[in-house]
């Protein structure tokens, strides 16, 4: 804050009318530059304020970022897992069609609805009849073709049972991989959709970063504004205030050279007095008061 000294003694001619016009002008200055002080660290503050919030958008931006990165990390090692999980499925199911074709080949070769027990069972009688029975050469010869023949068909049905238990468990581990794989990409939309939203909240909050690096930039302006305002006032306040106490000074010397002028006529005048009291106090003249009065005046002025 500024404030001007009271007025002190007076004045006389223009010095009175220069100096008040001077004070005037002072204050004027100082409430204007009081008012631009209040200004300029109005947008400062504002400009904290915004830097502040800047800092914080920022951390917040760094953050999401963050997590929008390490999601969009996670969907491309689960595609990779997903592509091999799909690969996998595939391969066990072109196995199926190998053995489904390896199936319907054995199949083809053998009797309507055989199975090795029935097969098993027909080849038991055969050998149970050859044994306890007595059958002509030719007989026998026939039934011991057919005994080869129904072997070599319980060969192909064993092998057939076997090539169908390969194709069912290629069948479900296909399955198996296909749905890993569906699942997987269940997961990857979820996770797609958490990085889009993590993805346009980091647009959010890229535009209020540049909208309040904006408002920072034009409240930094303003302050500056403001300041250099501020700076100029306080150069014409203290301006004039160095030519207002040249006034003063000046008033002060003028005003002591005539008082001192002043007592030196009023001691000459007294010690011209003085001379005569002297004299009639060497003649033996009778003393006044008013004598006494101006011996007592020299005794002071000489001791002073």
């Amino acid at each position: 804050s500024c404030s001007l000294m009271p007025m002190k003694g007076e004045m006389g001619g223009g010095y009175v009318q220069e100096l008040q016009s001077l004070r005037k002008e002072a204050g004027q200055l100082c409430e204007a530059l009081e008012g631009a002080h209040r200004e300029k660290e109005s947008w400062f503050s504002k400009k904290e304020a915004l830097n502040a919030e800047i800092k914080t958008l920022v951390e917040e931006l760094r953050k999401v970022r963050q997590e929008r990165d390490a999601i969009n990390l996670q969907i491309k090692e689960e595609k990779q897992l997903r592509g091999e999980m799909h690969h996998k499925a595939m391969e066990e199911f072109s196995k199926a069609q190998e053995l489904r074709q390896e199936s319907r080949h054995l199949a083809g070769k053998l009797p309507t609805k055989s199975d090795p027990h029935s097969i098993r069972e027909h080849i038991a009688k055969i050998e149970y009849t050859i044994e306890t029975e007595v059958i002509p050469f030719e007989k026998e010869r026939e039934l011991m073709k057919k005994i080869k023949h129904l072997q070599s068909a319980y060969q192909q049905t064993n092998l057939l049972g076997s090539v169908n238990q390969d194709l069912h468990e290629a069948f479900i581990h296909g399955k198996e991989k296909k749905k890993e794989a569906y699942y997987l990409h269940k997961t990857i939309q979820h996770q797609a959709k958490e990085s889009q939203e993590r993805h346009e909240k980091l647009i959010n909050l890229v535009n209020a970063l540049k909208e309040k690096s904006h408002e920072e930039g034009a409240a930094f302006g303003k302050f500056v504004e403001e300041k250099k305002r501020f700076l100029g006032l306080q150069e014409q306040y203290h301006k004039t205030l160095r030519s207002l106490h040249a006034i003063e000074r000046r008033h002060h010397q003028r005003r002591k050279a005539k008082e001192d002028a002043l007592r030196k006529t009023e001691e000459l005048a007294l010690r011209e007095k003085s001379a005569v009291v002297q004299e009639k106090m060497k003649k033996g003249g009778k003393l006044t008061t008013e004598d006494l009065l101006v011996f007592q005046q020299v005794v002071r002025l000489e001791e002073g």
